[in-house]
């Protein structure tokens, strides 16, 4: 555990984290004074002698600056992810709740001011405490909106103020900021001591490699705040990020108590929100056992007990729909959108290794196919070069791009007009030897790319992907294969908007086959569609809960598969595509989203001391009789579920200290050290694909 982020190296790989006791600023919040004098000297002489002669007086320049920061507010995009997640109910009685925040160095940028004590230095000015609704007296979130005025001059002298330094601007005093009034008895039974608040932020580096990166991944670099308190079981319990600055003094252990005369203390609230209920089961492993167990998970098909034609079809994919027809009639008509719960055959597409060459479309209706045994029509690949086309359409700068293509194409045929007779010359003089061909010249790398990118499916609508809610329903786990020949035709049908009529069909004839072809090639890197795509549809308060959970899937060999794909498509489904058929499909909790807190023993609440260095960092340290280390928690007395964090962390540095040598010499741990002993292994579940694809769904958490 390395002091500051800033001086650390990069090139983490997917699933690595480095965690840092802190990134100080050079300079935090605060008012400076630059100073710079000067002597000069000519020959030996002074310019302006000092009074006594013996030395040079200096030329000296002052100037006063100040650092300022966001020590009272800040901007809901700073926060990344908080847990747990806000009013998800699950099993958290166990877990410190904690703020995860896009700037690592906010929590140091401000200092936490105590007098006369030296354990803080450095501590955050930041603090995230856990409250119940019952004690700060009311119903529903009890922030209150005013202005940094208020804050530090209440209306009431009842309430006890911040001081803030350097003291705000009138024009600061104006800024709007949100505000709570804790019970002078709630805070100091709640609030972490000062020597606590240096172990509960750090700092932590995570690959960006999501999966679908082929190059070297960078990082990503987050501050976190760790609360000082267990969620309360039966309670509706909020959590605060606040400004503890200007109240150093005044938290438990300080060198002020709170005057007899104040009833409550205000503090600056930067966010805030409610937990679920905190029950006996869910979490992110339970939840996706909840999906295994219940046949949440299931290939990508409506569930039916349809025997016959019918129930074959939906086997298969598809789903009825009404077809609004030209003719103004309306009839129920077959769709399958790009996701197959099997393989389909390629026999649409014509490799461009091969000299065949399909017929160009120019209109959707070209692609209607017509079962004549029930009478029925299948419309899934007229509405994929249908949606190509309105998708090419919506977008200006690729129909430019096609302009300037279409345009070569003119000049090139009005060139080969003008040679005709050169042409003609030539071919009787060769004996028949050569000829023209009829193609167009090769297309922008800019078309090849934009129809690679749509290749993926990233702009199509929802209502292609799964025309049928009954497809993928609340907490519903789906995976399927990509049809291939539904891609081909989507992205023939946005190549089509450069085709004018019939006369001008036959001419993009192969130069649209083999765009269209080497655009699906050049997904992957140039491996392109040459084996199945697969992939998976999830819709769920998972996805909510935990945006950036990491997917990834293994082949039958335990080879890992390249991810090609990975989004959320809203706030609860997440959508990805593989290259290749995977045997398992794991989900697990992003490294940023790691967990905190205790373990609770036959009612004993307890945490592994684990390993600060070597190839085991991280590994729970063994006792005589080869198990776990444990160290009792020192809960703080007086108090419901507030951990007392520096007497707990000397408690485990006792015993890290016997058993590793890069903490001898010391009897404290930092707060990155602090951190690691805090750690609850990230939540993992895996599914089997052969499984699943069978109906017989198998999921383990691990």
């Amino acid at each position: 555990m390395q002091e500051q982020a800033s001086n650390t190296s990069s090139g983490l790989t997917a699933g690595q984290v480095e965690i840092y006791d802190k990134d100080v600023p050079a300079l935090p919040s605060g008012n400076y004074t630059l100073s710079v004098d000067q002597t000069v000297k000519q020959d030996g002489t002074c310019a302006v002698s000092s009074s006594n002669g013996d030395q040079c007086t200096p030329y000296s320049t002052s100037l006063d600056f100040s650092v300022t920061g966001p020590k009272l507010s800040m901007s809901t995009d700073q926060v990344v992810e908080v847990f747990p997640p806000s009013r998800s109910p699950g099993a958290w009685q166990e877990t410190l709740p904690y703020i995860t925040l896009s700037s690592p160095s906010l929590p140091w940028e401000s200092e936490l001011t105590v007098p006369n004590t030296d354990p803080v230095e450095h501590a955050p000015w930041l603090a995230l405490v856990v409250l119940t609704e019952d004690e700060l007296g009311g119903s529903g979130l009890p922030v209150t909106s005013g202005t940094v005025g208020t804050l530090i001059t209440p209306s009431s002298a009842d309430i006890l103020a911040p001081v803030i330094s350097p003291a705000p601007t009138t024009q600061e005093q104006d800024e709007k900021i949100q505000m709570l009034d804790i019970p002078k008895d709630v805070f100091a039974a709640n609030m972490p001591s000062a020597a606590d608040m240096r172990l509960l932020a750090h700092v932590r580096k995570t690959s960006s490699d999501d999966g679908t990166t082929t190059g070297e991944a960078g990082t990503e670099t987050y501050s976190i705040i760790v609360a000082n308190r267990l969620p309360q079981t039966d309670k509706s319990n909020y959590i605060f990020l606040i400004s503890l600055e200007g109240l150093g003094e005044y938290l438990p252990g300080g060198s002020q108590s709170i005057a007899e005369t104040k009833t409550a203390v205000r503090v600056a609230v930067l966010y805030s929100w409610q937990m679920g209920t905190v029950t006996d089961t869910g979490d992110f492993c339970t939840d996706f056992q909840e999906i295994s167990e219940s046949g949440g998970a299931g290939m990508f098909k409506i569930k039916s007990t349809l025997e016959g034609q019918a129930g074959t079809i939906l086997e298969q994919g598809f789903v009825p729909l009404t077809w609004n027809m030209r003719s103004g009639e309306t009839m129920t008509a077959w769709y399958r959108g790009p996701f197959a719960p099997v393989a389909t055959k390629e026999d649409l597409i014509t490799p461009p290794e091969t000299s065949g060459i399909l017929p160009a479309v120019l209109h959707s209706d070209q692609l209607l196919r017509y079962d004549q045994s029930n009478g029925v029509f299948d419309v899934s690949y007229a509405a994929a070069f249908e949606v190509g086309r309105l998708l090419a359409l919506s977008s200006p700068s690729y129909l430019t791009q096609i302009a300037g293509w279409r345009s070569d194409a003119v000049n090139q045929a009005l060139e080969r007009t003008n040679n005709a007779y050169s042409q003609a010359r030539d071919y009787l003089s060769s004996g028949g030897a050569t000829s023209s061909e009829n193609t167009l010249p090769p297309p922008p790398v800019s078309i090849q790319s934009w129809l690679a990118r749509q290749a993926q499916l990233t702009g199509l609508p929802f209502s292609y992907l799964v025309p049928n809610a009954s497809l993928l329903d609340a907490e519903q786990l789906r995976f399927f294969v990509v049809d291939q020949n539904w891609i081909y035709y989507f992205l023939m049908g946005a190549l089509s908007v450069g085709i004018l009529d019939d006369s001008s069909l036959a001419h993009y004839q192969g130069s649209a086959h083999t765009t269209v072809t080497q655009a699906m090639t050049q997904v992957n890197n140039g491996e392109g569609w040459v084996e199945p795509i697969t992939g998976y549809l999830l819709r769920s308060k998972l996805v909510t809960d935990f945006p950036k959970m990491v997917v990834s899937a293994k082949a039958a060999d335990g080879n890992p598969l390249v991810c090609l794909q990975k989004q959320n498509l809203s706030s609860s489904v997440a959508f990805g595509m593989f290259y290749g058929v995977p045997e398992s499909v794991s989900f697990t909790q992003p490294e940023q989203h790691l967990q905190f807190g205790i373990f609770d023993i036959g009612g004993r609440h307890v945490i592994p001391a684990r390993y600060i260095s070597g190839s085991n960092v991280g590994g729970e340290i063994p006792n005589e009789s080869g198990g776990a280390d444990d160290i009792d928690v020192s809960m703080r007395t007086g108090s419901t579920g507030v951990v007392s964090m520096d007497a707990t962390a000397r408690l485990l540095a006792a015993v890290i200290t016997a058993n590793d040598s890069y903490l001898q010499g010391s009897s404290d741990l930092t707060s990155g050290q602090f951190a690691v002993q805090l750690i609850k292994p990230a939540g993992k579940f895996t599914f089997s694909w052969s499984s699943t694809s069978q109906n017989n769904t198998n999921g383990e958490a691990a």
